[in-house]
This record gives C-alpha cells, structure tokens and sequence, in this order.
C-alpha cells in the first residue's frame, strides 16, 4: 500500500508552478479539454479539465496531451472521433469513454 502511495506521489508535478507558467504550458489541444465534461453512461461522472489537472470522482489528477493520447497520471488513453461536444476515449484495456461536454 505504501509503495503505491509513495509511486503515485512521486509522478505528481511541482503544484507550486507561478500562474504565468501554467498559462504558457497550455497548447492548443489542450485548450481543446478545457471545461466540465460528462461520461456518458453515467450521470453523476463529471470529469473535469483546469490547466494540467483533471478532476473526477471526487479525485484530481494531472494530465497532459502527446499526439493522439490523453495521459492522466500516467495512464494513456487514446483520443478517438472529437469535436467541441463530444469526445471518446479508450484506455490501455480497451474500454471506451464517450465523454459529453456540459453546457
């Protein structure tokens, strides 16, 4: 347990980043992620993108983007058909994501 915990806090970045840094490290995909999404087979999953954080169910995670992957705290999802309101994903098992973006 505390090899898990110990690993997952060492992958974290320095959240003590000044706010002009964080402005500069958002791309243009990211920009894209921004904003309170939806998983669509459930109701009560928001997730939702801040700058290099990513939060859902209750937890926050960081997040960034490579090419076709979305990469949240080390897990890769590959970015399927997107466009401004919906967005799929599918992680390394092969489940699927459609996310929805909330209005």
């Amino acid at each position: 347990m505390l090899f898990g915990l110990g690993l997952m806090l060492g992958s974290c970045k320095d959240t003590n980043q000044p706010e002009e840094e964080k402005e500069r490290t958002i791309t243009e995909q990211h920009a894209a992620l921004l904003g309170d999404w939806q998983q669509d087979d459930s109701l009560s999953t928001i997730w939702k993108f801040e700058l290099d954080e990513v939060k859902w169910k209750g937890f926050t995670h960081w997040y960034r983007v490579s090419g076709d992957t979305l990469i949240i705290s080390g897990i890769n999802y590959l970015i399927g058909n997107h466009s401004e309101k919906e967005l799929q994903l599918t992680n390394c098992n092969g489940k699927q994501y459609t996310l929805i973006r909330k209005d």
